[in-house]
């Protein structure tokens, strides 16, 4: 059970989009509940490998795909896939317009509805700072980054955990990040096939058929 618990964790916090405050001192990495962005709207690919350290709690390597739809409004899709699963595991869909989410799992008859705290967009990457090419800017899937690196855990001269990440300001997300933990492993997460397109917008609605249930608990944060 730990192992899987450990797995848990990682897919959520790696795999699902991951709130960058640029240089902001205060690392924050959750799910996208209450986060919107808009004016950068995108499809990618998400992927996740873990490569447990020796002695590791949860030995076993793991890799996932998801993906991810962003419109121009902030409405987000995200969907998860595990090996050998033609279809998305589950599906969790932002409506930063409405003021709600929507989550479920395939085969599900019944998605699960909440409110976000607040309705409107957070950032709007008209906004965003250019990036000129530097020693620091770096080009991942055609979109500068800027590249960040802290050191969470250190005993006596020995970096026991850290996190590094790639960050594009034009669409506010980390195109690469990595987290790492000395005698647990690390957990690396990539976008591929970013397009800056704009996604069909049934792909932000329960599916028909299926019956919604309201949850009035607010969906947790990892930090």
């Amino acid at each position: 059970m730990a192992s899987r618990r450990i797995a848990l964790a990682i897919v959520l916090v790696s795999l699902f989009p991951i709130v960058a405050r640029g240089q902001s001192s205060k690392e924050v990495i959750g799910l996208p509940f209450e986060y919107c962005v808009v004016g950068a709207p995108l499809t990618a690919t998400r992927t996740l490998d873990y490569e447990p350290a020796p002695n590791s709690p949860d030995p076993v390597r793991m890799h996932r795909d998801g993906t991810l739809y962003r419109d121009s409004e902030g409405r987000t899709r995200t969907e998860l896939k595990y090996p050998d699963q033609p279809q998305p595991l589950s599906v969790f869909i932002q409506d930063c317009v409405a003021g709600v989410w929507y989550r479920w799992s395939v085969g599900d008859t019944v998605a699960v509805r909440g409110k976000m705290k607040h309705v409107g967009h957070t950032y709007d990457t008209a906004a965003a700072p250019k990036l000129d090419d530097g020693k620091d800017t770096v080009v991942i899937e055609g979109v500068p980054t800027h590249h960040f690196y802290r050191t969470l855990k250190e005993t006596e001269g020995k970096i026991e955990q850290f996190v590094e990440r790639w960050y594009a300001p034009s669409l506010d997300l980390n195109l690469v990040h990595v987290f790492y933990t000395a005698n647990v492993g690390k957990t690396t997460g990539r976008i591929f096939n970013l397009h800056m397109v704009e996604p069909d917008l049934t792909l932000f609605q329960v599916p028909t058929g299926m019956t919604i249930k309201d949850d009035p608990i607010p969906p947790a944060k990892f930090q």
